[in-house]
């Protein structure tokens, strides 16, 4: 396939030889190294192919070997031309269709990323950006190698990374790095502070001196268990606490809850603006600017280096809710939050209704782990621990 392609365009004449020794033409052709092909023997010689370049060498190897040349066809893009070196437009058409096609493979099309887990797809696609690898860039321009150590160096995560072009898609392979298990030295002596105020509720000591006991109130940045024992027996001694403390917080929020949601209802018209994003240019293909719509939906995908927005628009509507319906989506939306800080015990609400909204008081009640090692300077005897 690609040899008839190669022959088309450089052109070829079908020639047919004929007299008593045909045979003696190809061979003084073959000496001469002149390229003839598709030879087909006939009854009164035989019919080839040669390049339009050697055409006129061969005419004269036929009559010195005796033999007669007949011209059966003239094929290829030269012969073409020549025919229709007058039609100026077709030729324009062509080479800007052949023009089109070299940008078009040229083009950074697609980017697919796989392997990632714990990186996002926008995090990677913003650091091969920040590279000179996105949509629309010359592919030919694009320096892999520095690419993978840029990135590399940017993202502690990514051990490995590979970046492969094929045509206009890039295909990128990531490889995270493990993290590794923290590992603590239990040979340094320590203190565990409280990190938050409240009361003691449990207390889980495996080692140290404990300076608190359950029932006890709190502050943060409080001594809960010293890393510093002293016996008669035994004298000083510097451990390395540990322990789980888990304490009663109260935690306060008062927020403002509207008596109405907002529904937004399509109303099925849509817009469409493309843009082209090529070469690091961003050149719109719509004419209108706006988006005449109050409120809209935009959502945006891609055809090659062509950027499709579509903006689908909405009417927003007022909902009117109950005064339970809001006290209860209110108080859910605040467990949520409790619950990241630990087991919530209790909820109490206070409201007062106002025009349009509640204004609600939360009070929570919630157990959380609380304390943090800080290590013993020695010469200070452990003094520095508590503030």
């Amino acid at each position: 396939m690609l040899k008839e392609v190669f022959y088309f365009l450089k052109g070829y004449v079908i020639i047919k030889i004929e007299g008593k020794f045909p045979e003696r033409f190809l061979n003084v052709a073959g000496k001469k190294k002149i390229l003839i092909w598709d030879v087909q023997s006939k009854s009164n010689g035989l019919v080839c192919k040669v390049t339009a370049k050697e055409f006129s060498k061969v005419e004269g190897i036929a009559e010195n070997c005796g033999c007669t040349m007949r011209v059966l066809g003239k094929i290829g893009m030269p012969f073409s031309a020549k025919r229709h070196k007058k039609r100026k437009a077709l030729f324009l058409g062509i080479l800007g269709f052949a023009v089109t096609v070299f940008l078009m493979l040229s083009v950074l099309w697609d980017i697919s990323i796989t392997g990632n887990e714990r990186i996002t797809q926008q995090q990677i696609l913003d650091l091969l950006a920040q590279s000179g690898i996105r949509r629309g860039v010359w592919v030919y321009g694009i320096d892999k190698t520095q690419a993978c150590n840029e990135i590399i160096a940017k993202n502690a995560d990514i051990a490995w990374i590979g970046i492969e072009i094929k045509g206009s898609r890039a295909f990128v392979e990531i490889v995270e790095k493990v993290p590794k298990p923290y590992i603590e030295d239990k040979s340094i002596p320590c203190n565990i502070i409280s990190t938050k105020s409240g009361v003691i509720e449990n207390m889980q000591i495996r080692s140290g001196v404990p300076a608190v006991k359950i029932g006890d109130a709190v502050f943060e940045g409080q001594l809960l268990v010293s890393g510093i024992a002293d016996s008669t027996f035994v004298g000083l001694r510097y451990l390395h606490s540990d322990a789980d403390i888990y304490i009663r917080v109260w935690h306060d929020k008062e927020i403002d809850v509207p008596l109405y949601k907002i529904n937004e209802v399509p109303t099925g018209n849509t817009k469409v603006k493309y843009a082209l994003n090529a070469f690091g240019f961003h050149l719109p293909l719509s004419f209108s600017k706006n988006v005449d719509f109050a409120y809209y939906n935009t959502n945006t995908s891609w055809w090659g280096i062509i950027e499709k927005k579509e903006y689908t628009e909405v009417l927003q509507e007022k909902e009117m809710i109950s005064v339970q319906q809001a006290l209860t989506e209110a108080e859910d939306a605040f467990r949520t939050e409790m619950e990241a800080m630990g087991e919530v015990l209790q909820i109490t609400k206070t409201y007062e209704k106002q025009t349009g909204y509640l204004r609600v008081h939360f009070t929570a009640e919630v157990l959380e782990q609380t304390g943090a090692k800080r290590e013993i300077e020695r010469e200070t005897n452990g003094e520095n621990l508590t503030s």
